[in-house]
């Protein structure tokens, strides 16, 4: 799509399915990290594709920073939608309609 990855798509993957099944099911049983090399959350992949299919199923997602902090998957939306353009209080859209627009590419 223009260039650009269709994370909706892959979400829909058999094999993504997969690794997101696998996931749920080592943090039933023991702390895990999904890592990768990004240093800013909303730079990352996992934000946008992995950790809201996380947090459809019930898993708490929590974000380590360059610094050693951990910020709250919610609080990283909640950036998300103001880089996007959004605004936080919208009265028009709820938060979960305004995060969606955010991860499609904002407005």
């Amino acid at each position: 799509m223009n260039g650009k990855v269709s994370y909706e798509r892959l979400a829909e993957t058999a094999l993504f399915k997969s690794g997101i099944e696998r996931a749920l099911a080592g943090a039933a049983k023991m702390n895990i990290a999904l890592m990768c090399a990004e240093a800013e959350p909303l730079d990352c992949h996992r934000t946008r594709l992995v950790a809201p299919r996380l947090v459809e199923r019930g898993a708490e997602v929590r974000h380590i920073l360059r610094d050693g902090a951990v910020e709250s998957h919610d609080s990283v939306m909640d950036r998300l939608i103001a880089r996007a353009g959004g605004e936080p209080g919208d009265l028009f859209l709820t938060r979960e309609a305004r995060v969606e627009e955010a991860l499609r590419g904002g407005r």
